[in-house]
């Protein structure tokens, strides 16, 4: 039985897809994938490696996105957002900025390309 549940915040953030049934797998849309890779970019709690395999991810990322339209105001708040600490299913301000310029990265990224921008693979 997985004892990983869809945290009903991230799903009204739109984080998370919600699940049909409480054994379904919890998925991540392509915005929770990347709060997660920006949250892990400035978590200096883990391995070094992998935040800097996370920050290669979000700058990988955020340039599709830039090239999808994303302003420049965007990126810099998110950046800040993310260094701060910020998480996007946080109920205040900051929280609810930070869940909208995810979700607006990607539509930037465009349907479907996120996973492969993260792994680093090329992106169709």
């Amino acid at each position: 039985m997985n004892q990983f549940h869809a945290d009903p915040r991230a799903v009204a953030a739109g984080l998370m897809l919600p699940q049909a049934h409480p054994t379904d797998e919890p998925r991540f849309t392509d915005a929770g994938l990347f709060a997660m890779v920006g949250a892990f970019s400035y978590n200096t709690e883990i391995e070094e490696t992998r935040r800097l395999h996370n920050l290669s991810a979000l700058s990988r990322v955020l340039s599709a996105a830039k090239d999808g339209g994303l302003d420049d105001w965007a990126e810099i708040c998110l950046l800040v957002l993310f260094a701060e600490g910020v998480s996007p299913i946080d109920s205040g301000e900051k929280g609810q900025l930070l869940a909208v310029l995810c979700r607006l990265v990607s539509l930037s990224v465009g349907r479907g390309r996120m996973l492969s921008l993260v792994k680093g693979s090329k992106a169709h």
